[in-house]
């Protein structure tokens, strides 16, 4: 495949899960001088298995049918790189000079979403939002391994994650992109990340064009907790979001279940629960987000 012998990746979206990865996947793909993946997710730098497999393996996979011109960067997105231990590393070992893209989600908004997803996924058996939250310790003491998937309050402890990804990489390597300010102003927000990318610049109208009319085909990783042996020939499959939880109950045989809303005392314990960690981040980023201390945030 030309272009791609020996080639690592330039860019990549690290972070953080349910705070709009995905769609900024999605978009980047639509600009000439980027080489993105069909899969929805990059497990190499946060699975073992994958990892260890090596990433001419993975590269081969993940951009199958690709390929990669001599002044095109070749990016991936993998949502967990900030928050898995030793994620930055492996990143760090496999491109010293990779650009980090870390988007950023109001903590208790992001929680939120994290649990519908999970919930249908099939990965989170709990019926409602606060039973999911108190049982979270518990789980992540049980089985980090297993279980960081229901880290809904420790993911939102941004702080940390920044830093290390900073210490590991420099202020200069690393872009955060809060999700709230990018859709406030998506054409301003996305020049910007265009801009600090050093590629061509879009106008806006191809901007708008790009945000009104995204098009990106997935590939849904089907939950392996829980269901004991799936078929290879089902490990991945190209499915629409929409059609998600309809597939999965089809493998799972499990009926679809219907996420509880945001409670009240969910939404207060939250609030309270990242005060601290948000100022913290603040004081990181030199700057307050102010569109997480306005009433209403961390709507469903």
């Amino acid at each position: 495949m030309k272009g791609f012998s020996g080639r690592q990746l330039d860019v990549l979206i690290a972070g953080v899960q349910k705070a709009g990865t995905t769609s900024m996947l999605g978009y980047l793909k639509h600009h000439p001088s980027l080489v993105g993946h069909e899969w929805d997710e990059s497990s190499y730098f946060v699975d073992d298995r994958i990892y260890e497999a090596g990433w001419d393996e993975h590269r081969r996979r993940l951009y199958r049918g690709k390929s990669v011109g001599e002044n095109q960067l070749l990016f991936a997105k993998s949502s967990g790189v900030t928050f898995i231990p030793g994620a930055l590393d492996r990143a760090k070992q496999h491109n010293p000079s990779i650009r980090l893209i870390v988007m950023l989600r109001e903590p208790g908004a992001r929680a939120y979403s994290a649990y519908r997803y999970l919930l249908g996924s099939r990965l989170e058996r709990s019926t409602t939002f606060g039973e999911a939250l108190r049982l979270e310790d518990v789980r992540l003491a049980t089985d980090f391994g297993e279980n960081h998937h229901f880290a809904y309050k420790r993911r939102g402890l941004y702080a940390p994650q920044l830093e290390e990804a900073y210490e590991r990489f420099g202020r200069d390597q690393v872009r955060v992109v809060v999700l709230e300010e990018f859709q406030a102003d998506p054409v301003r927000a996305m020049g910007e990340l265009i801009d600090w990318l050093g590629l061509v610049p879009w106008s806006s109208a191809r901007v708008e064009e790009i945000l009104s009319n995204r098009r990106l085909p997935y590939s849904m990783q089907l939950p392996v907790t829980g269901l004991g042996r799936v078929p290879s020939s089902l490990g991945r499959l190209v499915v629409p979001p929409r059609w998600r939880p309809l597939v999965r109950s089809a493998v799972t045989r499990q009926p679809a279940t219907k996420p509880g809303p945001f409670e009240p005392e969910s939404r207060e314990l939250l609030t309270r629960r990242f005060e601290e960690p948000n100022q913290a981040l603040y004081r990181l980023l030199g700057r307050t987000i102010t569109a997480w201390e306005q009433p209403g945030t961390g709507a469903d």
